[in-house]
C-alpha cells in the first residue's frame, strides 16, 4: 500500500541533530565565558559549563538509544512488508486496490487467475471496462457510493466477467483507505471466486429434490393399489408411469429376453406426452449384437449420447434419430440370478448426462420389476407343481379304477359271451314273427348295451391299445353328426344351435375311428347336458403349434404341431373345484337320467385320448360356457382303401376252443359248429398243448387270460414250437395289450373282443383260415 504506518527519524537524522547540538554547546559555551569574563566569575563558569556538559550527555546518549530503537523497528516493518507482500501475492483471494474512480490501482497473483487479466493489463482500467458488464453500471456506481459514504457495501456476491467471456459468482470483501490526514484515498478488496460452489450447492440441492421423488416413488410403488402383487401386467404398467414422472423423460419401458438371450420384445412401453401404452416390439441379437454383449456384461448401461456410444449407435438409423431419442439408461431384470430383461429410459432433446441418484434409482426400479417378475414365475411355477401334482394323483386314481374296472370287465364279458352267443343261436332256430324270438331278441339287445359299458370300463382301464391307423378326424367327426344318435338328440333339443367349422387341410393321425368317435359323442352329449336353457354348440378341428397349455402344462413332445379338437358350449361351466374330478367315474353334478347313459362318459374320452398318445385343456369360467380342447399327435402316414367284398362265415375246417370260462366254452362251439366247423374244446392252456402234441388242427381260438395256469402268449409259444405256423384267433375280455401284439408277431391272427357275436366271430376265423401261412411268419 501507498501510505505510511507511522512517521519516523532516521539515523542520519540523529547525527545531525548531535552535531548541531554541539555546535549549539560551543557557542554556549564561548557566551558564558564572555559573561564570566565581563562578570569575574570564573567559577560560577565552571559550573554552568559542567551542567551544560551533562545535559549534552544524556541527550546524545537518548538519540543513541533511540537511534538503534528505531533500526529496529524499521526491520522489523521491512520484514512485515516483505511478510504482507508474500501473502499477498500468494493468497488464494484476490486482492485489489481502487482509486476513487473504481480505476485499478493494485492487482496480485489471484486475481489475475480468477478474472484471467495479468497485473499490466489491469493496473489503470476501470471496473466495468474490466470485470463487470455494462448494464451492471448503475449497481455498481450505486454501491460505491454506499461504500465511500459508508452506508455498506462492504461484502456480497456479484456476477463478474472473465477475460475470456464466461461469468463468475465473486464474493467481495472492501475496506476503505485513508492518509494521515484521515481522507478517503481509496478502497482494498478481496474476491473470492464462488462459481463452482454456489452451482455446486445448486446441484446438491436439486439431487436431495430429486433424491426425496425418487423415495416418494418407491414408497408409493409399495402402497400403490395399481400395483397389485403377482398381476404382472397392469404393475408393470403402473410402474412405468411412476418412473416416467419421477426421472422426468419421455418414455420408459420394460423388454423381456427369451430363454436364449437372443431376442428382446417389448412388454410395456410408456410415453408420457401422449400417456399411452404399446408393446410388440422385438430386437435380436444378430441385428443389434454390440447392445446385447453390453447389457450381458455390464448389467447397467447409461449412455449421453446414445447415437455415437459404440454399446448403443447401432439402434441410431432404424430407432434413435426418428424418434429423436438422445440418451439412454438401461438396467438389467434378474429373474432367480438370470438375465431376464431390460428397463429402458430413454430421453428425448439435448443428450443428457445421468446423475449417480439416477442411475441407483433405475437400478432400484429393476430390482422391484425382478422381483415382480420372480414372484409370478414363483407363483406360476408353484401352479404348474400343483397341476402336475394333481395329473399325477388323478392318474394314479384312474389307475387304480382302471385296473378295478379292467378286472370286472373280464369277468363280466365272460358272462355276457354266453348270453350274446346263445340269443343269436335261438333266433336262427325260430322265426322272426314268433313272440319269443322277439323277447330273445330284446335279451340279446340288453346283452349288447351291457356289453358297451363293460368296453367303456375297458376303455377307462386302458389295459392296452387299439389298432391304430391313419384316421382323418374330420371325417370322424362328420361320421358321428350324420349318426342316427345324434340326430334324435339334436331333434330333441331344438333350443341348442350346432356350428361346425372344420379345417379341410388338417393332417391324420394314428387312432382307432370307433374310439375317437365314441369321444366325439361323449363330448357333445357332456356339452348338451350342460346347457339345460339352450345355447350354442361350436365344434371345430385345425391345426395348432404348442409350447404350453393355457393352464401352464407343457406337453410331452411340445414345442411341436398338433391336431386339436376343439367342443365348445355355452352352458353353467365347471367350478374351479370340480376340474380335477370331472373324468372320475359316475362323478356329475347333473342330475340322474342324463344322455350320457352309462355315466363313464368323460372317465372314456380320458382312456381314448391317452390312448391315443393325446392330451387336453380345459378352459371354463362358471356361468359362460366350458371349452374341451383335446390334442393328438399327427402322423404323415396316408390312408389305404380297403374292399370288404362278400364275407363268408361257414366252414369245415377243425378249430380247438381254448377257454377256462365253461359258458364261454360251450357258446362257442355250439357257434362254430352251427357254422359247419368241426370243433374241440379245452380248459386251460396247459390243455391245449397237451392236445396237440398228438393231434392238429386248422385253427385254434385262444383265451388270452387264463387263471390259473399260463396266458395265451405263453400258450401260443409252445404250440408254435409244436406245430410252426400254426393259426390263431385271439378272443379276450380285455382289450388289446402289448402281449396280444406279441402273439400277433409271433403269427396268430386277429384279435376279437368279447363278448363276441356270431358275425365277429366266423368272420375273423374264415379271414385267418385264408390267410396264407408265409403272409405273417
Amino acid at each position: 500500500m501507498t501510505s505510511d504506518v507511522f512517521r519516523q527519524i532516521s539515523p542520519e537524522e540523529l547525527t545531525r541533530e548531535i552535531a548541531r547540538l554541539n555546535k549549539v554547546n560551543d557557542v554556549l559555551m564561548n557566551r558564558v565565558e564572555r559573561s564570566l569574563e565581563n562578570t569575574g566569575n570564573a567559577f560560577a563558569l565552571f559550573e554552568s559549563n559542567i551542567l551544560l556538559q551533562k545535559q549534552v550527555d544524556d541527550r546524545t546518549r537518548q538519540l543513541k538509544t533511540e537511534i538503534v530503537e528505531r533500526e529496529r523497528i524499521e526491520t522489523q516493518l521491512r520484514e512485515s512488508r516483505r511478510k504482507l507482500l508474500r501473502h499477498i501475492q500468494h493468497t488464494p483471494l484476490g486482492v485489489i486496490e481502487w482509486d476513487l474512480d473504481v480505476n485499478v490501482v493494485e492487482w496480485n497473483k489471484a486475481a489475475e487467475r480468477i478474472f484471467g487479466y495479468c497485473r499490466s493489463e489491469a493496473v489503470g482500467h476501470n471496473a466495468v471496462e474490466l470485470i463487470s458488464f455494462e448494464e451492471h453500471r448503475d449497481l455498481i456506481n450505486e454501491e460505491w457510493k454506499s461504500l465511500v459514504n459508508g452506508d455498506g457495501g462492504t461484502e456480497g456476491i456479484h456476477k463478474n466477467r472473465h477475460k475470456d467471456g464466461s461469468v463468475l459468482l465473486c464474493k467481495w470483501y472492501n475496506t476503505l483507505l485513508v492518509d494521515d490526514n484521515g481522507e478517503i484515498v481509496g478502497v482494498a478488496s478481496m474476491v473470492q471466486d464462488v462459481t463452482n460452489a454456489v452451482t455446486n450447492e445448486k446441484q446438491k440441492q436439486k439431487r436431495l429434490e430429486r433424491v426425496q421423488r425418487q423415495r416418494d416413488a418407491i414408497r408409493r410403488m409399495i402402497a400403490d393399489d395399481g400395483i397389485p402383487a403377482g398381476d404382472v401386467e397392469p404393475a408393470v404398467k403402473r410402474i412405468m408411469e411412476i418412473v416416467a414422472n419421477t426421472i422426468d423423460v419421455e418414455r420408459v419401458s420394460t423388454w423381456l429376453f427369451n430363454m436364449e438371450c437372443t431376442q428382446m420384445e417389448c412388454v410395456d412401453l410408456f410415453e408420457r406426452s401422449t400417456q399411452r401404452h404399446s408393446q410388440g416390439v422385438k430386437f435380436t441379437m444378430a441385428d443389434y449384437p454390440r447392445y446385447f454383449d453390453a447389457v450381458k456384461k455390464e448389467r447397467t448401461i447409461a449412455v449421453g449420447d446414445a447415437r455415437v456410444d459404440p454399446r448403443t449407435d447401432e439402434f441410431a438409423e432404424g430407432y434413435l434419430i426418428p424418434l429423436g431419442i438422445t440418451s439412454m439408461l438401461d438396467t438389467a431384470l434378474l429373474v432367480f440370478g438370470k438375465l431376464r430383461g431390460v428397463m429402458c429410459v430413454e430421453h428425448f432433446g439435448e443428450p443428457r448426462a445421468w446423475a449417480s441418484d439416477e442411475i441407483t434409482f433405475a437400478e432400484e426400479i429393476s430390482a422391484q420389476l425382478s422381483q415382480l417378475y420372480s414372484n409370478a414365475e414363483r407363483i406360476c411355477s408353484e401352479k404348474q407343481r400343483r397341476d402336475l401334482q394333481e395329473r399325477l394323483e388323478r392318474a394314479e386314481r384312474m389307475e387304480a379304477l382302471g385296473i378295478l374296472a379292467g378286472g370286472v370287465a373280464h369277468d363280466l364279458n365272460n358272462t355276457l359271451g354266453p348270453i350274446v352267443g346263445y340269443t343269436e343261436l335261438l333266433l336262427r332256430q325260430l322265426d322272426k314273427d314268433d313272440k319269443v324270438a322277439k323277447r330273445i331278441e330284446k335279451i340279446g339287445k340288453s346283452a349288447q348295451d351291457a356289453a358297451d359299458v363293460i368296453q367303456d370300463l375297458l376303455t377307462l382301464a386302458r389295459r392296452g391299445r387299439y389298432e391304430m391307423v391313419p384316421t382323418d378326424l374330420n371325417r370322424v367327426v362328420g361320421d358321428y353328426l350324420e349318426s342316427p344318435a345324434f340326430l334324435a338328440l339334436s331333434e330333441s333339443r331344438p333350443d341348442i344351435k350346432v356350428d361346425v367349422d372344420l379345417d379341410e387341410s388338417i393332417s391324420l393321425l394314428m387312432g382307432s375311428s370307433a374310439h375317437l368317435l365314441k369321444v366325439v359323442m361323449n363330448l357333445v352329449v357332456n356339452a348338451y347336458d350342460a346347457m339345460n336353457d339352450g345355447g350354442a354348440l361350436t365344434i371345430t378341428t385345425s391345426m395348432r403349434y404348442l409350447e404350453q397349455l393355457s393352464n401352464g402344462y407343457t406337453p410331452e413332445n411340445a414345442p411341436g404341431e398338433f391336431l386339436m379338437l376343439s367342443v365348445i358350449d355355452t352352458g353353467k361351466g365347471i367350478a374351479a373345484e370340480d376340474l380335477a374330478k370331472i373324468f372320475e367315474p359316475y362323478y356329475s353334478k347333473k342330475k340322474m337320467g342324463g344322455s350320457s347313459g352309462s355315466g363313464l362318459g368323460l372317465s372314456v374320452v380320458y382312456g381314448i385320448v391317452k390312448d391315443h398318445k393325446g392330451f387336453y385343456d380345459i378352459v371354463s369360467n362358471p356361468g359362460t360356457g366350458t371349452e374341451f380342447q383335446l390334442y393328438f399327435p399327427i402322423t404323415t402316414v396316408g390312408i389305404h382303401a380297403t374292399d370288404p367284398g362278400k364275407i363268408i362265415l361257414e366252414g369245415k375246417e377243425s378249430i380247438l376252443v381254448v377257454d377256462d370260462s365253461e359258458g364261454q366254452r360251450d357258446v362257442a362251439m355250439e357257434i362254430l359248429e352251427s357254422l359247419g366247423y368241426n370243433v374241440k374244446t379245452v380248459a386251460s392252456g396247459e390243455a391245449a398243448v397237451e392236445c396237440l402234441k398228438n393231434n392238429t388242427v386248422d385253427l385254434v381260438l385262444l383265451d388270452m387270460i387264463m387263471d390259473p395256469g399260463i396266458d395265451g402268449l405263453d400258450t401260443y409259444r409252445e404250440i408254435i414250437r409244436l406245430h410252426p405256423g400254426q393259426k390263431a384267433v385271439i378272443a379276450s375280455g380285455y382289450s388289446a395289450t402289448d402281449r396280444v401284439e406279441e402273439m400277433q408277431r409271433l403269427g396268430a391272427g386277429q384279435y376279437i373282443k368279447k363278448p363276441y357275436t356270431m358275425q365277429v366271430l366266423g368272420k375273423a376265423i374264415r379271414e385267418e383260415l385264408s390267410r396264407p401261412i408265409s403272409s405273417r411268419t
